[in-house]
């Protein structure tokens, strides 16, 4: 997050710099305007991408535990519930938990 302040700093940096005739440093602050975008950009994805990886998460380990604890009962689970009571559970109530 650093980077995103660092942009603004830069960028006034070369407008300040640049007008001054003769100076080299306008094309290394340019450069670093350059470099820092790009960085930006590409953390920017990363961030992206990790909070998605983490909310699909979320949303999937609900299912993912009733399925499990599904499979551990095996054979008894008829006998505590009926067949639509664990489809109700697998489809409805658990993407309703895992969406808030």
């Amino acid at each position: 997050m650093i980077s995103l302040a660092v942009t603004p700093y830069l960028i006034s940096q070369a407008i300040d710099r640049g007008c001054a005739r003769g100076r080299p440093s306008r094309c290394r602050l340019a450069g670093a305007v350059f470099v820092v975008g790009v960085a930006n950009a590409v953390l920017g994805i990363l961030r992206h991408r990790t909070m998605t990886k983490i909310g699909w998460t979320a949303r999937c380990a609900p299912p993912d535990a009733v399925m499990t604890h599904a499979v551990e009962l095996g054979a008894a689970l008829p006998g505590r519930i009926t067949a639509g009571e664990v489809v109700t559970i697998g489809i409805g109530d658990v993407w309703l938990v895992a969406g808030r």
